[in-house]
């Protein structure tokens, strides 16, 4: 959430400073036209009409915090749509019409090339793109991972998620806290909420999948190498760690 709301503020940051008709350097995709082309413009009329636009992508993202605060669907699906739209509508309405051109014609109409927008096209593209994958990742890492345990198999889904095999499980405790956590080797932290390869004090590298800074914690020793799992229920932390050593029991016993 905490994402979210730094982009909504950025946003609405941008959009001050874009409607008093500066900074159209900001602007992504007219600060990749060469010089010659910018002059062809008014910037300040251009500046304006984005700071605009900014405004509206900041509404739109607050459906987004709404639906990582509640995780009803139906406000996600509202956002994104929203953001496409306006989004679009910045591309279509800037790139048409001549509507910021200084001194645009019929005839320049008619003569304008596609190849001038381009930098202006690619620019709010990779705007976009920029913008989702963020959500995507933020989303993702917010996702608590669902943990299977099937056959001889345990398998952590979502991000970050791995599959283990029940016969390289050496060890499994369940612990009521977990050691200060260190440098990320490669995973993705949101708060307290830790997912991948960490450095972790006294254990060195482990693999996380930790959804709360409260324990308890459930520790498995895979070849050598701890996998550190929590839920933000503690319930449902107790309830992998009894069926985890369940299934592992049954595999020893079935001689597997």
């Amino acid at each position: 959430m905490g994402v979210g709301l730094a982009c909504i503020g950025l946003c609405i940051l941008l959009g001050i400073v874009l409607s008093m008709g500066k900074a159209s350097f900001l602007i992504a995709g007219f600060n990749m036209m060469a010089k010659e082309n910018q002059d062809k413009y008014d910037k300040v009329a251009l500046c304006k009409f984005t700071g605009k636009i900014m405004f509206a992508l900041a509404f739109s993202m607050v459906f987004w915090v709404l639906y990582q605060a509640f995780e009803i669907k139906c406000l996600l699906y509202i956002g994104v749509i929203l953001f496409l739209a306006f989004l679009m509508f910045l591309l279509i309405y800037t790139n048409t019409g001549n509507r910021f051109k200084i001194g645009s014609s019929s005839v320049g109409k008619k003569q304008r090339k596609v190849s001038e927008y381009s930098p202006m096209i690619i620019g709010l593209i990779s705007l976009l793109g920029s913008v989702m994958f963020l959500f995507v990742l933020v989303n993702g890492t917010k996702k608590e991972t669902e943990v299977i345990i099937q056959g001889n198999q345990i398998v952590f889904k979502g991000q970050y998620g791995v599959t283990d095999n029940l016969k390289e499980i050496t060890d499994v405790q369940l612990k009521t806290n977990i050691p200060a956590i260190g440098m990320k080797v490669n995973g993705a932290g949101l708060g307290e909420i830790m997912k991948g390869d960490f450095e972790v004090e006294g254990l060195g590298t482990c693999r996380l999948f930790v959804h709360s800074e409260k324990g308890p914690f459930i520790y498995i020793m895979v070849d050598g190498k701890y996998t550190i799992i929590n839920f933000k229920d503690s319930n449902e932390t107790m309830a992998i760690y009894e069926e985890l050593k369940k299934a592992i029991e049954s595999y020893v016993k079935s001689g597997n």
